[in-house]
């Protein structure tokens, strides 16, 4: 077979040309192209890399996304903002010292007066007054003749007893003890004289607390009579008395003391009321005294009138509330903050602002109620009025460092608090992040923070934000890999 024959043209590389199919004499058969290997490997592996690449894109797509963080070292800070309107810390309340009529109001509600400006002017009735001290002053005549009587009693006591003491009998000083009754009712009748006299110029004949003088003056006279008679027949009958036994004695003794007791805290009683008579007086004589003083009511200190509880032409009674001043420059602000806040105790400060102010004020109190706990906040303004609204802030850092993590991140399962550890392995897809249950201690927390008293280290980054709900062992995307792994 020559070259010519079996030629194999440039074109058609691995085929027999038809002028050798003719000298073969038969159709010699054709061969099929050549498969080109790179070729093939090449696409087949550049398959396998998109068909990885996009079933882990896929893959990562449908896992959640967390944001990590780690765990800082810092203090707590409490803050609470509330609300709160201003009003006075101190109010001034005025009295009518007498009974009088009001004749001028020369001030309104609301309105800003200075220490000693004139608020009202009164007429007050003259006879009136007089006839009140006259009454106060036959209750001091009645409490000091009580005093009297109670002493005379705790005497006649204390003499028994000193019989007892001595073993002696009783009965044999009973006399002698109806003389004491005696001279106490005649000390009665005296006192009740004197107290018809000093009424009879203020009142009518027929006037009610004059017949009743003369009826206590009535009784005194009978219960003389009484005691004189009995007084007879006891002086007649104390031969007839028997002595009394040791074991009596005894019981009486003590029961001498208790009565005696009784009667001193009595006299304590009415000596407190006497005092009382006392400061009841001495407006009235101030008033008679110096009537015109009176007859004006001046502010008792700078400040807003609150309130007037009179009017023009209005009767007002002794020790009737006339008008309210507040205090100037000293102010209060109560707002309300949660029950569970526990970092606010007197004393602390606060800030107080709105449009107009930025104040600090201090903590006076606190009082819970149902709604939460009222704090009351004290400050001082000569600018600001009462019944401005405020924002109040009250914020405080801990003394103590702690180690911290964000709230978000904590949770909390019939185990106890843990948080969503953060750890790196190999798998189907290459390297992948899953969380981890770490078990910790809570300690307090503020409104961003909680404090971590064991169970975890600076060093170890924590779930905190996530696109859906997560769980321990979950694979997850991590967000900001690159702020805690090497890639």
């Amino acid at each position: 077979m020559s070259n010519e024959q079996m030629t194999i043209s440039d074109e058609g590389a691995g085929f027999v040309t038809r002028q050798g199919e003719q000298q073969l004499g038969h159709k010699a058969p054709r061969f099929l192209p050549r498969l080109n290997v790179k070729r093939v490997g090449a696409i087949f592996l550049t398959l396998i890399v998109l068909l990885i690449f996009f079933s882990r894109t896929i893959y990562e797509h449908n896992l959640p996304r967390v944001t990590a963080v780690r765990p800082q070292t810092g203090r707590l800070s409490n803050l609470e903002v509330s609300r709160g309107i201003a009003a006075h810390a101190e109010v001034e309340n005025i009295f009518a010292v007498v009974t009088g009529t009001v004749e001028e109001v020369l001030v309104r509600e609301g309105e800003v007066v200075e220490e000693g400006q004139e608020l009202l002017r009164l007429s007050f009735d003259r006879a009136d007054a007089e006839r009140r001290l006259a009454d106060l002053q036959n209750s001091r005549g009645r409490i000091s003749n009580d005093i009297q009587n109670l002493n005379l009693q705790i005497e006649r006591l204390n003499r028994q007893i000193e019989d007892l003491m001595r073993g002696e009998d009783i009965s044999r000083h009973s006399l002698d003890m109806l003389s004491l009754d005696l001279r106490q009712a005649q000390s009665d009748l005296r006192f009740a004289r004197d107290a018809y006299r000093d009424i009879r110029d203020y009142y009518d004949r027929d006037d009610p607390q004059r017949r009743q003088a003369w009826r206590e003056v009535e009784r005194a006279q009978t219960r003389v009579q009484s005691l004189q008679l009995q007084y007879e027949e006891t002086a007649r009958n104390i031969e007839r008395q028997e002595e009394e036994s040791e074991r009596t004695r005894h019981t009486r003794f003590a029961d001498l003391q208790g009565e005696i007791a009784a009667l001193q805290n009595s006299v304590s009683s009415r000596n407190l009321d006497l005092a009382g008579i006392n400061l009841q007086e001495d407006p009235y004589r101030r008033a008679l005294e110096d009537f015109e003083t009176y007859a004006v009511i001046t502010a008792p200190t700078s400040g807003t009138v609150l309130a007037l509880n009179v009017g023009r032409g209005e009767l007002v009674r002794d020790n009737q509330l006339m008008a309210v001043v507040g205090v100037a420059g000293e102010f209060v602000v109560e707002a309300t903050v949660s029950l569970d806040n526990n970092f606010i105790v007197p004393g602390d400060n606060a800030e107080l602002t709105n449009m107009s102010h930025f104040i600090t004020g201090t903590v006076l109190n606190i009082t819970p109620t149902a709604q939460g706990k009222t704090v009351r906040v004290g400050f001082s303004s000569d600018a600001v009025a009462p019944g401005e609204t405020f924002d109040v802030t009250f914020q405080k850092d801990g003394e103590t460092a702690f180690t911290l993590v964000p709230n978000g991140a904590l949770r909390q399962d019939n185990d106890g608090f843990f948080v969503n550890q953060i750890r790196r392995r190999d798998g189907i897809m290459g390297r992948e992040y899953y969380l981890a249950r770490l078990p910790v201690f809570i300690g307090d927390s503020d409104n961003r923070n909680t404090a971590i008293i064991q169970g975890i280290t600076f060093f170890e980054p924590i779930a905190h934000i996530s696109s859906r709900a997560v769980s321990p062992g979950d694979v997850v995307v991590l967000e900001n890999e690159s702020d805690f792994f090497e890639s």
